[in-house]
């Protein structure tokens, strides 16, 4: 009999509205996240789940673009009990720009991956961007204690822009 470990993932997608200078010349700046993802599950043993978060999307109105960076960031996995996955075991692959509108240059924060122990740099656009969009798929892997425990286990990866 195999027993799955599932990781069940919640995502937040946080909105920065246009402040300062960029809010006298006009347009806003926003990001959308998915509402929810799931890794799906893991046999026990295993080392590591991974999968697809979804799309991320900025999109930036404004008149003057002057760049933006999208920042993410991840809570601890909880479940199964008491036992706990730390958000240092999180890793968030950026991954390539999987689509663009506008003058825009998008500039990946890792492609390789960056644990989410902190906030980090998930993408950014060049100053002197005229304003568009950007979309990215970014890859989810959470790397498993060797003494998990099987069950469900939830958290939240939040992204926010400015």
């Amino acid at each position: 009999m195999r027993r799955h470990l599932t990781i069940l993932f919640v995502v937040a997608g946080a909105l920065a509205p246009a402040t300062g200078a960029h809010a006298l010349l006009g347009g806003s700046l926003s990001i959308t996240a998915p509402a929810s993802a799931s890794l799906g599950s893991a046999p026990v043993g295993a080392s590591t789940v991974s999968g697809s978060l979804g799309p991320v999307k900025v999109t930036d109105t404004r008149t003057l673009a002057l760049g933006w960076t999208a920042r993410v960031s991840s809570t601890s996995f909880s479940g199964a009990g008491l036992s706990v996955i730390p958000n240092s075991a999180v890793t968030y692959i950026s991954g390539l720009a999987t689509a663009t509108t506008g003058v825009v240059t998008p500039i990946p924060g890792d492609p390789l991956g960056v644990t989410l122990e902190a906030q980090k740099t998930a993408f950014a656009s060049s100053v002197g961007a005229l304003g568009g969009t950007v979309t990215w798929n970014p890859t989810i892997r959470v790397a498993l204690p060797a003494n998990v425990l099987t069950g469900n286990y939830s958290g939240t990866i939040t992204h926010s822009v400015s």
